[in-house]
């Protein structure tokens, strides 16, 4: 019997088997690789750990007072049903969007089934995956489209970490990832969940905030954590009283990963979450792969946690912002699917005791189970916030209007209640094969 979302289907990439893992109890694995879906969850089936029912009942009642909308562009019939959005496109792009929800909301089919194409996981490895390809000579492979979605990706970082510290869009991004970290926490039961043995030195690559630098460093006092991101994306203050956090600021962008300055064979584990747009375009993932395996010790692990890019269950609103996020992923270089990807990419550079899992989160409070239920309220919050960083990209990358995407993404967030909408998380560990170790420590 299923305990918890967190025993969700899983599998041991480089075997084929189930792969053990002590710190979990109660678990249901399987070889089949596919999540478990909220119907096979049971209120018994959840319990509720009491310091972390504490703490997300903290972060609920805080979101309740100011829980955001997208927009103030909202129609109503005032019979309860919502009128279906018209895209005002300046381009071809768009207008597929348009055609695709106007007449009767009854007659946009609910693809919940929709098979998106499955890319080859080798044309997203970069020409230089070996190691043995200079710059000039990457450069010169790389085709003008290629340029054009790396300034992309990295203008888009640059937007949104170099704003300065009073800009609302900043501040707001900073309380997403703070609300992003509690919640994750409570969902998995854990920081982390690979076994650490009196490590010395943990990394925490995109740290963001530094609230989880923060916590590891408290958890293992004679550890040395490091939070590396951005200089305006952490707070600096937390590392202040706590002797064992430091942080490191970093740009990165082209090749750059910040990872360059700690020596080969140092690191005991490396935690990434949510950075789907530093690794964009796509190659970019196995380049950061590559250069996490070097600076691990032998035996040290990798875990990830990333949300899928697809939606389950979507109704006709989510339907369009969907596409919206899709011109956006494409903008940017990142398959849609390339979470599917990254078990491959692990084997492939040299990985063992590869850990897949997926947690399947309701948007919005239509589950049964009241554990669900809360999870669901909070990560429907989470979303709304989400949206909010990216409006004036989907606006961009789909060249209609910021209001009209505030009042697409105003009406499928309430949408997600009548479709029983949901996410999945996704989560990847994997170990650099044990060899003899070197001496953990940072370079000059």
């Amino acid at each position: 019997m299923i305990k918890h979302p967190q025993a969700s289907m899983r599998k041991s990439f480089s075997s084929g088997s189930e792969s053990g893992d002590s710190t979990d109890t109660n678990k249901t694995s399987s070889s089949s690789g596919r999540m478990v879906p909220i119907s096979a969850i049971s209120n018994d089936d959840y319990p509720i750990d009491t310091g972390s029912a504490a703490m997300i009942s903290a972060v609920a009642t805080a979101m309740a007072a100011s829980t955001p909308s997208m927009g103030s562009h909202t129609t109503s019939n005032g019979d309860g049903s919502t009128n279906a959005p018209q895209l005002m496109s300046t381009s071809n792009g768009t207008a597929n969007n348009s055609n695709r929800i106007k007449g009767n909301k009854n007659s946009i089919q609910n693809n919940n089934n929709e098979q998106r194409p499955n890319m080859n996981a080798a044309t997203l490895l970069h020409p230089s995956e070996s190691g043995n390809i200079s710059n000039e000579e990457k450069q010169k492979h790389q085709p003008e489209c290629e340029s054009q979605i790396n300034n992309a990706s990295e203008r888009l970082l640059m937007e949104l970490y170099l704003l300065p510290e009073s800009d609302g869009r900043r501040r707001r991004e900073r309380d997403r990832q703070q609300r992003q970290h509690y919640l994750l926490k409570y969902v998995w039961r854990a920081n982390f969940k690979v076994p650490l043995q009196s490590p010395s030195l943990i990394v925490n690559w995109c740290c963001g905030t530094g609230i989880w630098a923060m916590e590891m460093a408290q958890q293992f006092p004679n550890c040395h954590v490091v939070g590396m991101d951005f200089q305006s994306a952490t707070l600096s203050s937390l590392g202040r009283s706590i002797k064992n956090l430091s942080f490191q600021n970093v740009i990165m962008q082209r090749d750059k990963t910040g990872l360059e300055s700690l020596e080969e064979g140092t690191v005991d584990y490396l935690m990434m979450r949510d950075v789907w747009l530093v690794n964009s375009p796509g190659h970019k993932w196995f380049e950061t792969l590559a250069e996490v395996f070097r600076i691990l010790k032998p035996g040290g692990w990798v875990e990830i946690y990333e949300q899928d890019m697809g939606v389950h269950s979507p109704g006709p609103y989510m339907h369009i912002a969907d596409d919206l996020y899709g011109n956006m992923y494409k903008g940017v270089g990142i398959p849609r699917t390339i979470s599917d990807e990254l078990s491959f990419m692990m084997n492939k550079i040299g990985y063992i005791k590869i850990d897949e899992r997926a947690i399947e989160l309701p948007v919005g409070e239509w589950s049964s189970v009241p554990a669900l239920k809360e999870t669901g309220y909070l990560f429907k919050d989470l979303m709304v916030r989400r949206f909010r960083t990216f409006a004036p990209w989907l606006s961009e990358f789909s060249d209609i209007s910021l209001d009209e995407v505030n009042h697409i993404l105003d009406k499928c967030i309430v949408e997600c209640e009548e479709y029983k909408t949901s996410m999945c998380w996704r989560y990847f560990a994997a170990q650099k094969p044990p060899q003899q170790e070197k001496k953990a420590g940072l370079s000059d």
